[in-house]
C-alpha cells in the first residue's frame, strides 16, 4: 500500500494541469523530482538492515 504513495504527487500535477489550467515549469518539476528521489533513497537504505551477529561473533570482534 505504501507504493501508491509515490504516486500521490505526479497524479496531483496531473490533475491540476488537466483540470485546473495550471501549468508546471521546470524549476516545479525539478523539485518533485529531487524530493521523490529523496524519499526512495531514504527508504532504499532503511530496508538495508546490517545483519544481526550471533553472540559468540559479537566476543570475538570486542
Amino acid at each position: 500500500m505504501s507504493s501508491f504513495i509515490y504516486l500521490s504527487p505526479p497524479i496531483a500535477l496531473l490533475i491540476g494541469w488537466l483540470w485546473l489550467g495550471e501549468r508546471p515549469d521546470a524549476l516545479t518539476l525539478l523539485g518533485g523530482a529531487i524530493t521523490v528521489g529523496g524519499v526512495v533513497l531514504a527508504n532504499a537504505r532503511r530496508g538495508a538492515a546490517p545483519a544481526a551477529r550471533t553472540p559468540a561473533e559479537a566476543l570475538e570482534r570486542s
